[in-house]
């Protein structure tokens, strides 16, 4: 049984609930919501921040590998050049290893080796985009300078700041990214295969 002399207006989405004993004299006025303005797929309020963190924490994954594994890595990053090859080979194991891991850790014995199938797999996946990008680096620098040979730390800067930008560009990003991890992944086991089976 409200009265109000004036006018009611309000702000919401729904309708306002008023009894049929109330007074409204001056009427009853909706006013709408503005909807939040809409974000767009892997943009946040500091998007540049995020990248700046990813690129940094690539770029001393990559640092770290070539001062440690100056070798492995070099052999990788040739083998990225065959991209068809090692897109391939990594979608078979994006898609393989994860259930073979599934089935080991059904058996007792075969629970430890799952654990480590799945730490090699989620290590590798992450890093073969580190491999892409060095290999693009190094051609990128080769035909800027004109020369036959670059420092691998050069090559892994240039390229995996180039992939980075990629990474954050809307809608494409993500299959920018998806390649690089693809290529990447296959590159670094086709490596550790012929390694192992050369003894």
């Amino acid at each position: 049984e409200a009265r109000i002399a004036g006018r009611l207006r309000y702000r919401s989405a729904q309708p306002a609930e008023i009894r049929p004993g109330a007074q409204i004299q001056g009427g009853v006025v909706q006013e709408t919501v503005a909807r939040p303005p809409r974000v767009l797929p892997g943009r946040g309020r500091f998007p540049w921040v995020r990248w700046t963190l990813e690129a940094l924490w690539l770029l001393v994954l990559g640092f770290v590998l070539q001062a440690v594994l100056p070798q492995a890595g070099a052999r990788i990053a040739e083998e990225v050049w065959r991209a068809g090859r090692n897109l391939l080979v990594g979608f078979v194991l994006l898609v393989t290893v994860p259930v073979a891991a599934a089935l080991l850790l059904l058996t007792v014995v075969g629970i430890p080796l799952g654990f480590l199938a799945l730490g090699l797999y989620a290590a590798t996946l992450y890093l073969g985009q580190v491999f892409t990008g060095r290999r693009i680096g190094e051609e990128l620098l080769k035909r800027a300078l004109r020369t036959s040979t670059v420092s691998p730390y050069a090559a892994t800067a240039v390229g995996v700041l180039m992939l980075v930008v990629l990474f954050a560009l809307p809608w494409v990003g993500w299959v920018v990214r998806l390649g690089a991890v693809l290529v990447g992944f296959g590159a670094i086991w086709l490596v550790a295969y012929r390694a192992t089976s050369h003894g």
